[in-house]
């Protein structure tokens, strides 16, 4: 009896490894498709930094508030957002700073360690950290988004925080994003949810020109974009600290 439960034990231990290989390489079909869509694994490859300049409307404090910004970002873990007449924000690997009001102060750890986060967090939308060694694949149900059936995939990175993705089954572009962010306005993680429409070839990479923000199910930020830029490396005097 006890070889018998064993044998059973084993036929279904491979046949869970069995459907998890699979599901892998339909996970790994969906995002291949997606990368081709975008504009093809080499361009992505080449470009490593980028610059969106963009309009839009804030939401974080209640009522709608219009601003101008312009975000820097490249592979090196630094990003800088610049909202004009407001504050810049930076993070420079292990340093992080935010200039408001002509003084400057560092980033409390919380926050900087978030904002890497978030960093890393984009380039898996960017669907350029998607050939990783360090992440998995899964597939998800898809969603409709804007009316429009899309395929998903569980992208778990290697701190294990996890992102779906889901791209629309016609044109395989990304339609929608949910990760785990950091809340400045809450002190605390919520679900943020980005939708992507409005898409315009950049360089061969496909990009989208409006973006919504949702945090835990509202709205946080709306963008129009305005400009994006792709290159290979980024001034260093951008993430010069003031």
């Amino acid at each position: 009896m006890k070889r018998q439960l064993c044998g059973i034990l084993a036929c279904l231990l491979c046949l869970a490894g069995t459907v998890r290989a699979d599901d892998a390489a339909d996970a790994r079909a969906i995002v291949d498709k997606a990368i081709a869509a975008k504009g093809g694994a080499e361009l992505l490859a080449k470009y490593k930094a980028q610059t969106i300049r963009e309009k839009g409307t804030y939401y974080g404090m209640g009522a709608g508030l219009p601003y101008t910004g312009t975000t820097y970002a490249d592979a090196n873990n630094r990003s800088k957002t610049v909202i004009e007449g407001v504050f810049s924000l930076c993070v420079d690997g292990e340093k992080g700073w935010m200039e408001a009001m002509g003084n400057t102060m560092d980033l409390p750890p919380e926050q900087h360690a978030a904002m890497v986060r978030d960093m890393q967090a984009g380039w898996i939308i960017g669907l350029a950290g998607l050939n990783d060694e360090d992440i998995t694949l899964a597939t998800l149900p898809g969603d409709d988004v804007d009316g429009k059936p899309t395929d998903a995939v569980l992208v778990t990175s290697k701190d294990k925080r996890e992102h779906k993705l889901y791209f629309d089954r016609e044109t395989h572009l990304l339609s929608k994003a949910v990760y785990q962010s950091w809340s400045q306005e809450k002190n605390g993680e919520v679900e943020q949810e980005l939708l992507f429409s409005a898409y315009k070839p950049i360089e061969g990479i496909q990009s989208a020109f409006k973006v919504v923000i949702m945090q835990d199910g509202k709205k946080f930020v709306e963008s129009d974009v305005q400009e994006v830029k792709f290159s290979e490396s980024l001034d260093e005097k951008i993430f010069k600290r003031p």
